[in-house]
């Protein structure tokens, strides 16, 4: 009876879950507290979990999701300009849940040599929910993707605003292709327009007309545009990396590598690893009640 209550509340717990951005480092996560922007309830400008490289010609993007239908935005703004956020991308719409890897995102050219914050956030049932990573941009790259870059059996996405995209072609992430930055990111002597404030609901895309093309898992397509996702096969396609990410995990430290670790609290119990299949909890409840 013990270990049936002690499952349910795990699995519980499991269900209430929202997401943790895994690639690049997130300034930290706390289930209860991540409807709070910019930055899920840590400050902006914190670089105590250390500062990642971003490379403007792209770099991947990494979360753990347990909604099945859910739409990002993918910003960042100016450490010197912590509260004006700018899209990176038009918006994407994903479904499926797992891990969903975006490999190659391209980075604001207006930008290079200058710290900065990536703000990526999930619209979902629970509502608006926010994670946070220290970037700084540079003129390198694109970034080595990590082997951990894989989407979850299942995950597909496409983008739902304007901008970016283009013509579809392999979704395998050996075959990514080079991203031109969207038109917001463009070089110019001065930074773009910026978004909605981030507390606020999405401000929307680049980008002024709808984008079909999408980036689906096994037999499906990616865009040959601004953003490409990795392919999803029975136990998700990797890229060829030279790291792999440290698994997130709650109520304790996950370490990063570079800087001090970040701290991550809640009752998510969201491994690098975890699927959590539609209908999946019901048959597992099934066994053990």
């Amino acid at each position: 009876m013990l270990f049936q209550a002690a499952t349910l509340a795990a699995l519980t717990a499991i269900a209430r879950a929202h997401f943790v951005l895994q690639v690049p480092t997130s300034l930290g996560f706390d289930d209860a507290k991540e409807t709070e922007g910019p930055c899920g309830s840590f400050s902006a400008t914190d670089r105590s979990t250390g500062v990642t490289d971003y490379p403007i010609s792209g770099a991947p993007l990494q979360m753990l999701t347990t909604h099945t239908s859910v739409t990002w935005d993918f910003k960042a703004a100016l450490l010197s300009s912590p509260n004006d956020f700018s899209a990176l991308l038009p918006v994407v719409q994903q479904t499926g849940v797992g891990t969903f890897c975006l490999p190659q995102v391209p980075g604001n050219a207006a930008w290079v040599g200058q710290d900065a914050i990536l703000q990526v956030v999930q619209h979902g049932p629970d509502g608006i929910l926010y994670q946070c990573a220290a970037i700084k941009f540079v003129s390198d790259g694109p970034a080595s993707v990590p082997g951990s870059c894989s989407n979850s059996t299942g995950v597909t996405a496409s983008f739902v605003g304007g901008g970016g995209g283009g013509a579809s072609s392999s979704a395998a992430p050996s075959s990514v292709p080079q991203s031109t930055p969207p038109a917001s990111s463009a070089p110019s002597s001065a930074a773009p327009p910026s978004a909605a404030p981030s507390g606020g609901a999405s401000s929307g895309s680049p980008g002024s007309s709808a984008v079909a093309s999408s980036a689906k898992g096994s037999a499906g397509t990616s865009t040959a545009g601004a953003i490409s996702s990795a392919a999803s096969t029975g136990g998700g396609a990797k890229a060829s990396t030279t790291a792999v990410v440290p698994t997130p995990k709650t109520n304790g430290t996950a370490p990063t590598g570079t800087g001090s670790p970040a701290q991550f609290t809640g009752a998510a119990a969201m491994g690098q690893k975890v699927e959590i299949l539609a209908g999946g909890l019901a048959a597992v409840l099934a066994m053990v009640l």
